[in-house]
């Protein structure tokens, strides 16, 4: 087993977020500043959202075909627009609340909202050729600011949440270029996310982190292999092979004994770990 002392140390401080009591989610009700926001960041143009997720989903909002459902407790607020067809969706709410509990109050007060425009596309990547935001990112926040958080995708949602809360924190080195601010931010968010679903166990974290390794180097593997990822300059390097810089510095060392893959979708976390979620 190669050691991870940085995954150890996040378990740890889990396992006491675990011996508290999780904060309770309340139904909250839409106001009318919700839907500005809702409206106002699905009609700017955005360089993240290239799909245009964000639009549809208000478009069918408009039209009658998407819902709005609210939730509060004492750390999060969660607005979330999805089509009415989606009913089903499952949201992993204790998760949600581990992580809000986790991140503490707000620097700036207040909670930390959430908006999420609950799209089922999902990220794949092409046949060849290169990679851009719309086979990566899943969402986007205004740094040191916790009131609008954005995420636009149901696949890896809890993921992007992290992520983007460390971005709202106050986390980014801004003496260092983008990409290695995105990549150590991605870095974090999935040694985070691998500690929460071990619910404070080194023994399960390790087992999962391991699943999540494997599932790195595929990816890895695959943008570098066929669709010449290679440099800081290629765009999907900050959440993809620049990662293994990070982790690098951060002293973990990938399993050097695995044997990488191609794969054909471009999420950064595998979907073997979505079952440890709820």
């Amino acid at each position: 087993m190669v050691s991870n002392l940085v995954l150890e140390k996040l378990t740890e401080e889990v396992e006491k977020l675990y011996k508290t009591p999780t904060q309770e989610w309340v139904d909250d009700s839409v106001t009318d500043h919700d839907r500005k926001i809702l409206k106002k960041e699905a009609e700017q143009e955005s360089p993240f959202d290239k799909l245009n997720l964000k639009s549809k989903l208000n478009n069918s909002l408009n039209q009658g075909n998407a819902n709005i459902i609210v939730k509060r407790n004492e750390n999060g607020r969660v607005v979330i627009l999805r089509e009415n067809k989606h009913q089903n969706e499952q949201y992993p709410w204790e998760m949600w609340a581990r992580i809000f509990q986790w991140f503490g109050v707000p620097k700036d007060g207040g909670v930390w909202q959430l908006y999420l425009y609950s799209s089922e596309v999902k990220r794949v990547l092409p046949s060849d050729g290169p990679i851009g935001a719309e086979h990566l990112n899943g969402g986007y926040t205004y740094p040191c600011k916790s009131d609008c958080i954005v995420i636009y995708r149901y696949e890896e949602a809890t993921r992007v949440l992290v992520h983007e809360l460390l971005h709202a924190a106050c986390t980014d080195d801004d003496n260092k270029p983008v990409e290695l601010r995105e990549a150590a931010t991605e870095a974090w968010a999935e040694l985070f996310l691998v500690s929460l679903m071990s619910k404070g166990s080194v023994k399960k974290a390790y087992k999962l982190w391991k699943i999540q390794d494997h599932y790195i180097q595929d990816l890895n593997y695959t943008v570098r292999n066929f669709h010449h990822v290679n440099k800081l300059e290629d765009y999907g390097s900050r959440y993809t092979i620049l990662r293994e810089y990070v982790f690098r510095k951060f002293g973990v060392k990938l399993d050097s004994n695995y044997t990488p893959k191609r794969v054909t979708i471009s999420r950064f976390t595998t979907p073997e770990l979505d079952k440890y979620l709820l």
